[in-house]
Order: structure tokens, then C-alpha cells, then sequence
């Protein structure tokens, strides 16, 4: 059995994207955001953050495309800052930042449906073409990219595949999962573009969700072939499997109205803020990720991420031969060394370790004196990844 564990570096190897970018780095978020055709399109929504930038840090709207900050420091900002004005009861503040918060999750998950939509990715397909059964593929990332590839070159499906069974998939509507077992699992640790639940609403000062059910409630996109209804009719027709146009489908839920509330929504309208065609039925749907912030939130969602991690170590503690893709184990990611040292803690056994990483040295050393793992089991392969990068030969 073997495990493969995919960082940034892996889909960054990515370059035959219709938009001519790559999966972007924190640092790059907004540089590659406008370079791609969606900055300039009035459904794909950025004003908050315009003016949240403008009154932050000085920044003239107008000079808004020349901003990069690193996305993951202004989004802790924006939600830690949250988090004291919900504490203090200040709701209109809270809210706002709230708001500001979910538009650049969806930003950032636009900016990889762009990127993802376009060629089956060539290193993601030989991985998919060489796993065996019961191999476990664990990921960081938030795009498709994998998911897409497998797919299309193994026994995988998304309707067990993730290790969890979804509400409904949408395959041009939503149907419910079928008990196709997926002999490969892919493990995505901080949530997935295509995986949906609802927005965040405040009841009696408390964040919930707008739908009623459980947190753990995901429901999966997949595929469709006509427009599908979404909020305000904004469908956005030329996009693959497993990637949208900004707006998701609609989930087929119950709406969460609070006793007392009634349910309204108003939209501004100009000369290009128009009113799209697609039907409008069930409960507007966000993209459920772990943000690039400090304090991920993994409770926010049930016992879902509570799972799925369990899964993980689980891989880590029988598998074979453990592949680290891309990944440099940054020491902020606290999460993930603990995963690893508990998971080896339980081995009997020594694994194979294959590291692909351009800069290997002290990802071995961590190996060598956190995990315990001996020289002689390590397997350094020092390199750039890219899409001809042939992972068949080990």
C-alpha cells in the first residue's frame, strides 16, 4: 500500500492552463487575479475587499490591480478581526468582516476553477494511471486538478472517493450518491472547490449555516451539461467536470430562517450588473475550504475534517512507501507534523520515504530527527516538478 501526500508544488507543476498561470502561491493571489478575464467581470464580486483594502492599508480603488499582499496574512487579519468584533457583540462589524471573508474564499476559488479548467493535467494522469488499489492520496489542495485526473484514468469516483458520502452530486442535477466503491481514496485535508455547503448567517449573535442540517452536510460538484440554478441566475456556461464559473449550484436544502426573520435579498443593478438566465431554486452554495488563514477552523464543519484527518494517519501508519509531492512542511503547520508524529509512533515498521522536492534538506532532517525515521529509508529526489515529471519510475 502506498500513500502519496501532494503540497502546492504538486499542482503547481501545472502549465498548460488556457490562462496562461499557475495555481498561485500566497504571495501571488492577487497579481494572478488580474491577469485572468474574471477580474473584469461584474458578477464575480470584489467590492468589499476593494474597499476594505483602501481603508486598511491606503490603497486607491482605482490601484486596486497593482495590491499583492500575501492572501493568507490579510485573510487572518480580516477573520481574527472578525472573531473580537463577534466576541464584543458589535453584529454590524461582524458581519461586515464576515462578508469580506467569504469574498475572498470565493475570489480565491474562482481564480483555480480558472486555472484547473483546461487540460487534463499530464503528472496528475500518470499518478492516476499507476496507483494501485487501496492506495491512499492525500492533498493540501484546494483545486481539481487530481481529482480530475483520476477520474478520468482510474476506478475513482467522487461518490465514496473522498472517504466521506456525500448529501447529493450534482451531474447536471442532483442526484443522490450511488454505492460505487471507490478502491482508491483521495483525502482532501482542507476541503475541495467543488465541495459546497451553504453561507454563513447570524442567529441570536451566533454564526450558523443557511441551510438546515448538520455542519457536516457537503454536498459535491461534479458535472453538468445545462445551466444550473445558482444565485441571481449567474451560471457561466464553458467550464469541464469538477470546476464552475464563480457561482456554484444551488444545494437542495431548507433554508434557515430564524423565528421571527423573513428571508430577503437586494441586488444593485447597472447598465452590466444584469440578471442572469439559469433557474434560482434551493439555497445559494459557497465553496467549503479551509482558507489560507493561521487558525484554521476544521470544527467549523462538524466531525467531517475530524474524519477525514483520522483517515490520513491511518493511511500513514500502514502504507508501504509514503510520497511527500511538493510539500515542504512549513513549521507553522502544526497539524500536519503532529499527523505525522502520531501516526509513526504507531508503526512497527520503518517506511519507505520518496521525497520530490526542489528543496529537500530539511524536510529530511525532519524526517531523520522528529519522526525517526533512518537515513537509509529515505529517498530524495531534488527537483522541480513539472507536468512531464514521471512519477512511474518508482
Amino acid at each position: 500500500m502506498d500513500t502519496y501526500l501532494f503540497g502546492a508544488g504538486a499542482s503547481k507543476s501545472y502549465g498548460v492552463s488556457p490562462t496562461n498561470q499557475k495555481m498561485p502561491l500566497a504571495n501571488e493571489f492577487f497579481t494572478i487575479f488580474n491577469n485572468l478575464k474574471i477580474c473584469g467581470n461584474p458578477w464575480v464580486l470584489v467590492g468589499k475587499t476593494i474597499n476594505y483594502v483602501q481603508e486598511t492599508y491606503g490603497v486607491n480603488p482605482f490601484e486596486f490591480t497593482n495590491f499583492n499582499d500575501d492572501i493568507e496574512r490579510l485573510n487572518s487579519v480580516v477573520y481574527e478581526k472578525f472573531r473580537v468584533e463577534l466576541s464584543n457583540k458589535n453584529m454590524p462589524e461582524a458581519m461586515w468582516l464576515n462578508a469580506i471573508h467569504n469574498e475572498l474564499t470565493f475570489i480565491f476559488t474562482s481564480i483555480l476553477n480558472e486555472i484547473q479548467n483546461g487540460p487534463t493535467s499530464k503528472f496528475y494522469k500518470t499518478i492516476a494511471a499507476n496507483i494501485g488499489s487501496n492506495d491512499v492520496l492525500i492533498t493540501y489542495n484546494w483545486d481539481t486538478l487530481l481529482d480530475i485526473a483520476l477520474f478520468e484514468n482510474s476506478s475513482w469516483c467522487c461518490d465514496t472517493g473522498y472517504s466521506f458520502c456525500p448529501n447529493y452530486i450534482y451531474r447536471n442535477e442532483w442526484v443522490k450518491p450511488e454505492n460505487n466503491l471507490s478502491e482508491v481514496l483521495l483525502l482532501k485535508l482542507h476541503g475541495s472547490t467543488n465541495w459546497l455547503t451553504s453561507h454563513t448567517i447570524f442567529s441570536n449573535e451566533e454564526p450558523t449555516f443557511s441551510h438546515v442540517g448538520k455542519p457536516s452536510d457537503i454536498n459535491v460538484f461534479e458535472s453538468t451539461l445545462n445551466p444550473y440554478p445558482c444565485f441571481d441566475g449567474r451560471y457561466m456556461a464553458g467550464y469541464r467536470n469538477f470546476t464552475y464559473g464563480y457561482y456554484p449550484p444551488n444545494i437542495l436544502a431548507k433554508p434557515n430562517v430564524p423565528d421571527g426573520y423573513t428571508r430577503v435579498r437586494s441586488i444593485m443593478r447597472n447598465g452590466q450588473n444584469v440578471k442572469g438566465e439559469s433557474p434560482e431554486y434551493g439555497v445559494e452554495s459557497m465553496p467549503l475550504i479551509i482558507p489560507p488563514i493561521q487558525d484554521k477552523e476544521y470544527d467549523k464543519y462538524g466531525s467531517l475534517f475530524k474524519q477525514l484527518w483520522l483517515n490520513a494517519s491511518i493511511a500513514l501508519t500502514e502504507s508501504d512507501r509514503i510520497f511527500i509531492v511538493g510539500y515542504s512542511f512549513p513549521q507553522t503547520d502544526t497539524a500536519t507534523i503532529s499527523l505525522f508524529t502520531t501516526a509513526f509512533i504507531s508503526r512497527k515498521q520503518f517506511p519507505e520515504i520518496i521525497i520530490i522536492n526542489p528543496f529537500p534538506e530539511g524536510i529530511v532532517d525532519l524526517f531523520k530527527y522528529k519522526f525517526g525515521i533512518k537515513e537509509k529509508y529515505i529517498h530524495v529526489d531534488k527537483c522541480f516538478l513539472d507536468d512531464d515529471y514521471n512519477m512511474a519510475k518508482w
